[in-house]
């Protein structure tokens, strides 16, 4: 991914843009909780997604933390809708995020190698993938494979 690519992602995904299962106050104090930072610090730091490095990792970890958020909300709605689902819902998930994490930091080493905008990508990657996740759990209508 070049390094355009990150700024457009992170500066199209401006504070408040957070999705409307989760509120911009969730998701900030979620990250605060996460980064041990005080959300006034974040709050500068969010402000203005392309205003320089630190800001395009907390956007992009911002936007990880709301793409969590949203797929825990789903996960649980899932799982009162089917209950006799639960096992085999918590099992996808946990498989899919044992391989989503790798998959991101090698995909992140592969492109940065180790430079210093390898964890905004992988945060970038992290929130994609859970998005796309997300985006899954909505359609499925019945128990899935475990």
């Amino acid at each position: 991914m070049a390094v355009m690519g990150i700024c457009a992602t992170a500066h199209a995904q401006m504070p408040g843009k957070q999705d409307e299962a989760t509120t911009p106050q969730e998701v900030l104090s979620a990250l605060s909780r996460r980064s041990q930072l005080p959300e006034g610090e974040l709050q500068r730091l969010l402000a203005d997604c392309a205003a320089g490095q630190q800001s395009m990792y907390f956007c992009a970890y911002r936007d990880v933390v709301s793409a969590e958020l949203k797929l825990q909300r789903v996960v649980a709605e899932k799982k009162r809708r089917l209950p006799a689902c639960q096992a085999a819902i918590e099992t996808r998930v946990e498989r899919w995020k044992a391989a989503r994490d790798p998959a991101c930091a090698k995909s992140a080493a592969r492109e940065w190698g180790g430079g210093s905008m390898e964890p905004t990508a992988r945060n970038i990657c992290l929130s994609d993938s859970t998005g796309r996740m997300v985006q899954q759990m909505q359609r499925m209508s019945a128990c899935p494979r475990r």
